[in-house]
């Protein structure tokens, strides 16, 4: 009887070890597939980068549980995602449930909450939510320098996030200086060439153009078309953006 119910102990025990060896080898396809919908983001293929985005999502619930840390990776992902879709309702959900979900199993000065607190704060203009800007973003930039120290790149987000909401605001004076140091701190700290370099120039001339400088922003959203076409591809969005801000006032100037 003994050696039946050791023969039984053993097979529930080598049981287990295959549930376990087969969750972890789905937990690294599941990375790697995060990976590719991340690199796809960075492409700028937007829309695919969500889909996949959203099925690793749907399988990660399934097997680590929704507040698992790899399933909100996922949640922000698929917010960033879907911002640059313009699905900004969609995109304010996912990184709300994000947020929430980093605060309690990682805490509030995590680098993930602050992270992903970045990208609400992106959100919100295109909104239209106002007055929560003007409550969040000064207390997220707070919040990042205390945390994580001012040269910390999750700070320097936070302080380009909310210069840009100040510029779609309209508060462009507010939002001309740290726009101008948020790009200093790019150059410093991550070089020329930096996909957030080009972002944070890309929104100095946005300013510069608004503040009435119309000769200094088109020459300074030309040069970045030229840059960003060579670091990201002549055929990225983001490059064909610049080219159609400079035609843009181009033909305002000449009008």
């Amino acid at each position: 009887m003994q050696v039946h119910a050791n023969s039984k102990k053993g097979r529930r025990l080598g049981g287990r070890a295959e549930r376990e060896c087969a969750g972890a080898e789905d937990r690294l396809v599941l990375e790697a597939e995060h990976l590719q919908g991340t690199a796809l983001f960075r492409m700028g293929r937007f829309a695919a980068s969500e889909q996949l985005h959203r099925r690793v999502l749907e399988r990660r619930e399934t097997l680590l549980g929704a507040d698992d840390v790899e399933t909100l990776h996922s949640c922000a992902a698929l917010s960033q995602s879907l911002d640059l879709l313009d699905r900004d309702d969609e995109a304010e959900g996912w990184a709300r449930r994000a947020l929430d979900g980093y605060r309690r199993t990682l805490g509030e000065d995590s680098t993930e909450a602050l992270f992903i607190w970045c990208g609400l704060i992106e959100i919100l203009p295109q909104l239209g939510k106002e007055r929560q800007f003007a409550q969040e973003g000064p207390a997220l930039v707070g919040a990042c320098e205390r945390a994580l120290g001012p040269d910390h790149p999750t700070t320097v987000l936070a302080r380009h996030d909310y210069a840009g909401g100040l510029f779609e605001f309209g508060r462009h004076e507010e939002a001309e200086p740290m726009a101008r140091r948020v790009l200093a701190d790019r150059i410093r700290l991550q070089g020329p060439d930096h996909p957030l370099t080009l972002s944070a120039t890309s929104l100095t001339a946005r300013i510069t153009h608004a503040l009435g400088r119309t000769g200094e922003a088109i020459r300074m959203m030309k040069e970045l078309s030229e840059h960003r076409a060579r670091v990201l591809g002549d055929e990225h969005p983001f490059a064909a953006h610049d080219r159609a801000w400079v035609t843009t006032w181009q033909a305002e100037a000449r009008g």
